[in-house]
């Protein structure tokens, strides 16, 4: 009988062994498996972070890049220089309907001239389309921007109050083109140009602008439909 008991306990306590043994290995292959995600997860990690670090890399390069060709072609206006890089050098050969833009902002120029010659803002409007809008930013010899927009409903009257400001002469000169790109019957020119002011024969101001100017073909002609431009004031 007492053997009996003894086999007994002996294989309940066997039992019991290898269920916890059963239970230790069970918790030791979770912890395990669960390091491996882990491990998974933190490589997975670290490739996305690479990845994020080689695009970032690729922005600051571009960046970079882009701010080295912005400084190469950026100058001191007040040099006289050009403020961009051309690309419409003067051994370009360009086509007939972009010369025929590049004419029209010659010839808009002579008509800011002619509307205080003639006091007639007919004189610059002729040039622009029945709906266009204006934007300027002058930049005063202290450095300090003012900017005025315009459209087809009020730049003649600013035109107006130029001509009612008696005895004062516009003297532009040849424009420089940096490019003129013709699509169909749109344009788009880019330019630098200078220009004196006088009041009674005295030169009381010189300028230096730039403008980026877009249109269209109406007939046989081509009109400004948007007019931008940046005016920096010259000390003398």
């Amino acid at each position: 009988m007492k053997s009996k008991r003894a086999q007994t306990l002996i294989m309940t306590v066997l039992a019991i062994i290898i269920l916890l043994l059963g239970y230790f290995f069970y918790q030791a292959k979770g912890n395990l498996d669960s390091s491996r995600n882990d491990n998974l997860q933190l490589k997975d990690s670290i490739q996305a972070l690479k990845a994020d670090l080689a695009k970032s890399e690729l922005r600051r390069a571009i960046l970079v890049e882009t701010n080295k060709n912005l400084s190469s072609e950026v100058f001191d206006l007040r040099q006289g220089k050009p403020a961009i890089a051309s690309t419409t050098s003067s051994s370009e050969v360009i086509g007939k309907e972009e010369m025929k833009v590049q004419q029209l902002i010659k010839n808009t120029e002579k008509g800011w001239e002619r509307v205080l010659e003639n006091d007639d803002p007919k004189a610059i409007l002729k040039y622009f389309l029945p709906e266009y809008t204006t934007n300027s930013v002058r930049i005063n010899t202290e450095n300090m921007p003012f900017v005025q927009r315009h459209n087809d409903t009020n730049f003649e009257v600013h035109l107006q109050k130029l001509i009612e400001t008696h005895d004062l002469t516009i003297d532009f000169g040849e424009p420089v083109f940096y490019s003129t790109i013709v699509r169909g019957n749109i344009f788009t020119t880019s330019y630098r140009s200078n220009y004196k002011v006088y009041h009674k024969g005295e030169l009381i101001q010189k300028n230096t602008i730039l403008c980026y100017v877009s249109g269209e073909k109406k007939g046989d002609d081509w009109l400004i439909g948007n007019y931008n431009f940046t005016r920096y004031e010259e000390t003398e």
